[in-house]
């Protein structure tokens, strides 16, 4: 991951706990609760779906790569 998507990953899931944490307790109203806990899991799935498409294209690059090194010259 790269350092943005890994601060956005953090920081997302950070709030999501704190505003579970902070239900909990009855110190946050349940709808804005509800709210922020969607908003932060929706980031938190469009980074790490962004990181394994970027990933899956690597790997693609890199079995390229391989397969032309393995070709018989």
């Amino acid at each position: 991951m790269t350092t943005a998507e890994k601060l956005l990953y953090y920081a997302a899931s950070l709030i999501v706990l704190a505003v579970v944490g902070l239900r909990l307790f009855h110190l946050l109203d349940p709808g804005w609760g509800m709210i922020v806990i969607l908003f932060c899991s929706i980031l938190t799935t469009r980074v790490y779906a962004h990181y394994a498409g970027r990933l899956a294209q690597r790997n693609t690059e890199l079995e390229e790569q391989l397969a032309e090194l393995r070709k018989p010259q």
